[in-house]
């Protein structure tokens, strides 16, 4: 027999203003946006902790970093970005240690190596030394990039760039217009680089998960905007300091989380969120939930009864393209950085720079050509035991290949694919790195897909293309709430994968519910 939360031995309320599902970084951010506008929320967490993928483990003496490579969109405390200005204005205590430099690329086939810093003016002096005469091209390219970066965070400030005439887009706006239509490769060929500067400037393509020649422009000029001219930054310790941060700020706003409770049902009606149902059987009442769960998943499974959702929620979502999932090798080494030869922060190695031909190979079990290393020392230096190397390389492939391994073969794939990431970094630094191996940790698209619940494991939500990326979404997002009070937030909504985008999107989910509550949307 289902029991109501109005019980006295539930701790759950008979109402809430807003339902949040999942205490992910979305999650805990519409939280705050929320708890700051006076609502009462409830969150929802399946798990004992905040964080969702942004947390850590413990393997013997060491705390490894599970997710966070960099977080852009933060600043310095002189230069405050969107995200440290909302954390900071929300009471977020959290200690940020600025990244050292963007990333060093090692390509061996093309004899390649080389260290980009961050400040767009470094970078484009950087490159004009690899690729002599490339100086003006790439001012120009990354003058396009900031500008469109700038739009972006315009029309987040002002809620969309629907309050704009076409005449203010096309005066203000004109770069974001004009490539608003095409790839991030048909731009990028438009100012004829040679195709080394290319290949120098490639690597972040890999955080977004799409190949240049199908990835937005628009995304990708974000990306390389807000990084050159914003940097990036770590927590002091590690990304759980951040969830745990938010979560205590959540609650002293009045906010209620709940971990350990799992949300099976949204409970609809005419149309209307209604409130959900939890594994245990509580029924909690809420004219709006925002879902850190992929609407695949939301639509098939969760939202009932089934007759709620309309026929053209299944087709959008089988439309898009899942993203890209993850496999991580986390090693704790005997030594420090510069007794193995480590000279950066972030390495990107690969046997190639194509983008097509990476993503092919992301698609099987073959060893990934392409590979990202961070060595979390180099930018704290403690976060490890004395005299020791805290280091994770990592890929993204396409959870296609993952989908059918079997039960027997697992463990010995995973350990080929990690031996062979391994390797690489050896050739890289001329280190044998399995001498030195204190403790090692695997984490495959199964380890994401079991831990988080994500569809197929995906971290990335669904790809970018120029067809379906943040420009398209967001001008059709209104039509696209086929359930009156259901808002989304994470790697899957409007804007996409990352720390920064998950934090924006709980903002924005939580603005948006706030706007319907003005309005009386879903009353």
């Amino acid at each position: 027999m289902k029991r109501k939360a109005n019980k006295k031995y539930s701790k759950f309320n008979e109402y809430y203003d807003v339902i949040i599902i999942g205490a992910g970084l979305a999650g805990l951010s519409a939280g705050l946006q929320l708890g700051l506008s006076g609502k009462r929320c409830l969150i929802l967490e399946q798990h004992n902790l905040p964080g969702g993928l942004a947390t850590s483990f413990v393997r013997g003496p060491f705390e490894f970093e599970a997710t966070l490579h960099e977080l852009q969109s933060v600043g310095t405390a002189e230069n405050p970005r969107k995200i440290r200005r909302f954390l900071d204005e929300a009471g977020v205590d959290v200690e940020w240690i600025q990244v050292p430099e963007a990333y060093q690329l090692v390509l061996p086939n093309q004899n390649i190596n080389v260290t980009l810093p961050y400040g767009i003016e470094n970078m484009i002096e950087v490159v004009e030394k690899e690729v002599p005469g490339t100086r003006n091209k790439m001012t120009k390219l990354m003058k396009v990039c900031k500008e469109v970066m700038d739009s972006l965070n315009y029309f987040g400030e002002i809620g969309g760039a629907d309050k704009l005439s076409k005449w203010e887009m096309l005066r203000n706006h004109s770069s974001f217009v004009k490539t608003a239509g095409y790839s991030a490769q048909e731009v990028i060929d438009t100012f004829e680089l040679p195709q080394k500067a290319i290949d120098i400037i490639s690597p972040y393509w890999i955080y977004v998960g799409v190949p240049l020649k199908r990835l937005s422009f628009t995304v990708w000029a974000y990306l390389m905007g807000d990084y050159f001219e914003g940097g990036a930054v770590v927590a002091r310790h590690n990304s759980h300091a951040i969830s745990v941060g938010m979560d205590k700020r959540v609650r002293e706003l009045g906010g209620q989380i709940e971990y350990k409770t799992r949300v099976e049902k949204i409970l609809a009606e005419n149309g209307k969120v209604i409130g959900v149902e939890t594994a245990a059987g509580d029924m909690i009442r809420a004219n709006y939930v925002i879902c850190g769960s992929y609407p695949n998943k939301v639509y098939t499974k969760m939202v009932y009864p089934k007759s709620e959702v309309p026929e053209i929620a299944y087709k959008l979502t089988n439309a898009r393209n899942i993203g890209v999932t993850a496999l991580c090798v986390y090693l704790a080494l005997d030594a420090p950085p510069e007794e193995l030869n480590i000279e950066s922060y972030s390495y990107f190695v690969g046997d190639t720079m194509d983008t097509d031909l990476i993503w092919e190979n992301y698609k099987t079990l073959d060893p990934p050509n392409y590979i990202t290393t961070i060595v979390l020392n180099k930018a704290v230096e403690d976060c490890f035991p004395s005299g020791t190397t805290e280091m994770s390389i990592t890929a993204l492939p396409k959870p296609d290949g993952w989908l059918n391994v079997k039960e027997e073969d697992y463990y010995d794939i995973k350990r080929f694919m990690a031996k062979a990431m391994i390797e690489k970094m050896n050739d890289v630094l001329g280190v044998n790195l399995f001498a030195h191996i204190e403790e090692i940790e695997i984490a495959t698209p199964a380890t994401i897909s079991r831990y988080t619940g994500s569809w197929n494991g995906s971290v990335y939500g669904y790809e970018h293309q120029v067809w379906d990326s943040l420009v398209g979404r967001m001008s059709t997002e209104r039509q696209e709430r086929y359930i009156k009070g259901l808002e989304f937030a994470g790697a899957h909504s409007s804007i996409g994968n990352g720390y920064a985008p998950a934090i924006t999107s709980g903002r924005k989910a939580a603005a948006e519910v706030l706007k319907a509550m003005r309005e009386g949307g879903n009353n």
